[in-house]
């Protein structure tokens, strides 16, 4: 009995707030109409049972309407199958600055790129939007200004959140550009640094055979009595080969001509 009391009173507590019920539920949020949306009437009324079931002098100011609208709004989307970046999209073509519904023909190219042809009479049907045809061109806007003013909130939101991960992926991407550079460029000095290092080591190779070369020529010509141009020989050698005096043939040479 105490439960059927209790429904009673949530029975007669929104019979006395009729009139302020379908004023929150009006489908102008200036309140300029008198149309009002099933939706989001059954909505408020579905929240108020709740309060009031906690609190019966619970106030209808105090109901956070656009929370429980927001949340009806984004699961009709996902049963549908709408993927957030074409829900996104949607909102973008059908929102204004100013919170309020923005009619646009369905084949805008914002809805074209999102393919809305393919789940608009879904959407319809789930009192989303409403379409109108006007002479041959069909028009769309969102159904309800209170189903717009709860949107606009969080999609500002998560705008702000797309523009914030665009940057910093585009971060990522230079960071990443400039990485590849200064790999590229460390590479590039290892080469040219090992190329150098070879040009110098062959150097020094040609050096040190070609004063071997001339140094047993010069050996020769000692040998054969020929001292003063075995003399000049080596002194050529010496004068322009620096890798010259290291050889041992021209240790070996020197001793025989002076000893």
């Amino acid at each position: 009995k105490g439960q059927e009391y209790y429904n009673d009173s949530i029975a007669d507590k929104t019979i006395s707030c009729a009139d302020e019920i379908i004023n929150v539920a009006k489908k102008d949020k200036n309140k300029q109409s008198d149309e009002v949306s099933a939706i989001v009437l059954s909505l408020i009324c579905k929240l108020l049972y709740e309060k009031w079931s906690d609190d019966i002098a619970y106030s209808i100011d105090k109901a956070q309407y656009k929370e429980v609208i927001y949340d009806y709004y984004l699961k009709t989307m996902e049963e549908i199958g709408i993927n957030d970046d074409a829900r996104f999209n949607v909102e973008e073509a059908l929102v204004s600055d100013t919170r309020t519904k923005h009619r646009i023909p369905v084949s805008d190219r914002r809805l074209r790129r999102i393919n809305f042809d393919s789940f608009k009479d879904k959407l319809k049907d789930e009192h989303i939007i409403k379409i109108d045809t006007i002479g041959n061109t069909e028009y769309v806007e969102f159904i309800h200004d209170r189903l717009v003013e709860a949107i606009y909130d969080k999609h500002k939101e998560e705008a702000e959140k797309r523009e914030y991960d665009k940057k910093i992926e585009e971060l990522k991407k230079k960071r990443k550009r400039n990485m590849f550079f200064i790999t590229l460029s460390l590479v590039i000095l290892v080469i040219v640094s090992a190329l150098f290092i070879n040009a110098k080591k062959n150097e020094k190779n040609f050096l040190i055979t070609q004063a071997k070369f001339i140094t047993a020529e010069a050996e020769k010509l000692a040998e054969n009595g020929d001292v003063y141009d075995a003399v000049r020989l080596l002194r050529y050698v010496i004068k322009n080969n620096k890798e010259a005096k290291n050889i041992a043939e021209m240790e070996r040479v020197v001793s025989l001509l002076y000893n």
